[in-house]
């Protein structure tokens, strides 16, 4: 990892003294108040095992390994023999308090940031949410189920076979899959908005773990609060930087309100506004003279702003969102020239070699993942010479330590959307679920410098066209297929994008070249010869 110092855009030390100074007596005022529920959790096997302490973030697997359960997965063949893990059905449950801090807001919710995958969540001994899907991020209210004092909250787990195995029944055809083992049950992730590598690889076993993955929080407010931010930068060079910021706020009374963006002491812009019941978007626009530009790490310096929004009602301040931002332009450009038709990136008027690698999953149960092994990771492409990094569609939407690592150390994100060698069906319900699990996560990293673009998928077109698969098929079966594909991958997924970021390019598979009906010089291509083949790796040079 680099030892470079911090490119953070910062005012000088003096002025950052007296800023924190004043957002220390203003924090006094701030109304949303967010405990975390991290702590005397417990798991057991449904109905079957005895209650033994858990671990929140974790997942099943590890809590078992802790509970000397099983044994380690990666010894030996401790994979077969763990297989029943994921056949299983598991509970989860703790207690907290509510204090008289808590109890005094007039709206509280539970935020859960990761449940894998089939969960029923129970507040007090009443179903509060029913979860299927472990990208997504669940929020529900919880004012009429909580209670002042101690809470009990259990979470129980079904497994993924018992939910998808009447989907996969009932489908008018069988879908194929990419499997690493066990083939008929492996298609069954189709039908799960689930990590794709749970189910094998052919870098990786076959865990089907279950869990609380990610944080789970309590959230209470009286009046206002943010609900996200979109810095949308519609201009950028180095003379100026025209933003936008879109400031999402939820209110619980009309009532006038005063917006502002911040950046250090500096208030960029300010808004007088009313505010009604329900959720509203307010765009403020500033303007950032000479800014220092977010390059990669080979062609500059990867500058950040620290911008805050801020909201006010009578002359309080109740709520503040920070971010790091990265001002940039962009370009994915996809142009017909005489070998065929291009995909370039352009970052600041400058086009990119890129130079990079495929990322999957650190380690097959997140929670084991540090914070040192993204600092090694991070640092280590860096110092490798690579600017860009592709978060491949059968793993996971990283942590936001991920890119937050990437924005400082100048790594561009190919971003692809959770999706990986298989035909995955596109009912309704599907859609919904999927649509909602799109607009979750872009919200969650369009703000970030680093991320260049989406993609659909990885591989699902090419599998489709050249591994055989089609073949298997009726023509009627073919169109059926092909008709979810373009649904789902140049329809909704897009659409979903564009409703979250429209400033971004969409890439709808990966590869989106190298079959017949396509050739090879249209967009980006997948090559194999090195690593299915036992080519040497001087043929890239080829």
């Amino acid at each position: 990892m680099s030892d470079k110092p911090s490119t953070s855009r910062s005012l000088p030390f003096f002025l950052t003294i007296v800023t924190a100074s004043l957002l220390q007596v203003s924090s006094v005022h701030a109304e949303r108040v967010i405990r975390q529920i991290s702590k005397d959790w417990e798991y057991r096997q449904a109905d079957k095992y005895d209650w033994s302490e858990a671990t929140v973030p974790g997942c099943v697997h590890t809590d078992l390994l802790a509970d000397k359960r099983i044994d380690d997965s990666s010894f030996r063949l401790n994979e077969q023999s763990q297989q029943w893990v994921g056949h299983a059905d598991w509970e989860y449950r703790t207690t907290f308090v509510v204090d008289d801090v808590l109890n005094a807001k007039q709206h509280k919710q539970l935020c859960f940031h990761g449940l894998d995958t089939f969960a029923d969540v129970y507040l007090n001994g009443r179903l509060l949410l029913s979860a299927n899907n472990m990208f997504r991020t669940w929020k529900v209210d919880c004012r009429d189920q909580l209670r002042f004092g101690s809470n009990e909250l259990r979470v129980h787990f079904r497994n993924v076979f018992s939910k998808t195995l009447p989907d996969y029944e009932k489908a008018p055809f069988v879908r194929q899959a990419y499997a690493n083992n066990d083939q008929a049950r492996v298609r069954l992730n189709l039908y799960a908005r689930k990590a794709g590598f749970h189910f094998g690889w052919d870098w990786g076993p076959r865990l089907i773990t279950c869990g609380i993955w990610r944080p789970v929080a309590l959230e209470a407010w009286d009046d206002v609060v943010i609900e996200d931010v979109f810095y949308e930068q519609t201009s950028v060079d180095s003379d100026r930087a025209e933003v936008t910021a879109h400031v999402r706020v939820k209110a619980s009374a009309a009532g006038p309100t005063r917006i502002r963006i911040r950046h250090g002491e500096a208030v960029l812009v300010s808004d007088e506004c009313v505010t009604v019941p329900g959720e509203q978007v307010f765009p403020l626009k500033f303007v950032v003279e000479d800014p220092e530009l977010w390059w990669t790490h080979d062609l500059g310096e990867p500058t950040l702003y620290e911008f805050a929004a801020e909201v006010f009602r009578d002359e309080q301040l109740v709520d503040t969102k920070t971010t790091s931002i990265g001002l940039r332009e962009l370009r994915v450009v996809r142009e017909q020239d005489e070998h065929g038709k291009a995909m370039r990136i352009v970052l600041n008027g400058i086009p990119l070699f890129i130079k990079g690698a495929n990322y999957i999953p650190q380690d097959n149960f997140q929670s084991r993942v540090s914070h040192r092994d993204y600092r090694t990771l991070i640092g280590a492409a860096r110092d490798s010479h690579m600017n860009m990094l592709r978060v491949w569609g059968g793993g996971i939407y990283e942590e936001d330590e991920f890119y937050d690592l990437c924005d400082r150390e100048g790594l561009l994100v190919w971003q692809d959307i959770m999706f990986a060698c298989g035909m995955y069906p596109a009912d309704e319900a599907f859609l919904e679920n999927v649509r909602s699990e799109v607009i979750d996560n872009v919200k969650r990293l369009r703000n970030h410098a680093c991320l260049a673009l989406y993609c659909g998928n990885n591989e699902v077109e090419i599998a489709w066209h050249e591994w055989g698969w089609k073949e298997k098929y009726s023509k009627e079966e073919q169109q059926a297929y092909e008709s979810d594909l373009d649904l789902l991958f140049y329809k909704s997924i897009p659409e979903a994008i564009q409703q979250a970021d429209p400033t971004r390019y969409y890439h709808p598979s990966s590869p989106i070249t190298g079959y017949s009906e396509r050739g090879n010089y249209d967009g980006d291509v997948h090559y194999w010869g090195v690593w299915h083949s036992g080519e040497p790796f001087e043929e890239f040079q080829e």
